[in-house]
């Protein structure tokens, strides 16, 4: 799991702690570092990346899938966001990923913007998108950082139903295969 944000008390990160509460049985979720410490993405660096990128390249690579939390800022996802998106272009680590993006957001769009946009820069990498939300007027849905809401706490365990159903049809395929 990956926020777009770099603040503790945002929705889109306590919606990604929310998450962590509605799993599927037998499901984990792992909380990647702060994208936040990521240089600058430079692709001069591809043969050598910094230990921070390096990093956050084998937490996507190793995860069955990702689930990412995005805020929307001037009608588009959040630069630090990009840049971390931007820094595995080259490494192939979302290549037929299963990803789920969230959007909560303060306006009634939800974040309609971001998922568009989040939604772009994820199909270039090849990634696919199994499910969205958009949660609007989020600050009325959370109380102390805790999601209150329970038609969104349903709709984010069906997002996460969704995800970790497509990392089991994966799994069984790639068995199929072998």
């Amino acid at each position: 799991a990956v926020s777009g944000s770099l603040s503790d008390t945002s929705n889109n990160t306590a919606l990604l702690r929310a998450a962590a509460e509605c799993l599927p049985a037998g499901t984990d979720l792992n909380f990647a570092a702060s994208i936040g410490e990521l240089p600058f993405f430079d692709p001069a660096y591809a043969d050598h990346l910094p230990p921070t990128v390096a990093r956050w390249s084998a937490e996507v690579a190793g995860a069955d899938a990702v689930l990412i939390a995005t805020p929307e800022y001037a009608f588009s996802l959040p630069g630090v966001l990009k840049n971390a998106l931007d820094w595995l272009v080259g490494t192939g680590d979302l290549h037929r990923k299963a990803v789920a993006v969230l959007s909560a957001s303060s306006t009634l769009g939800g974040g309609a913007n971001a998922q568009q946009a989040i939604g772009q820069t994820l199909r270039a990498h090849g990634a696919h998108i199994v499910a969205t939300l958009e949660v609007p007027s989020a600050k009325q849905k959370f109380e102390a950082g805790r999601l209150i809401h329970d038609v969104t706490r349903d709709q984010l365990a069906a997002v996460l139903a969704a995800l970790s159903a497509s990392v089991a049809e994966s799994y069984s395929a790639d068995h199929d295969r072998a």
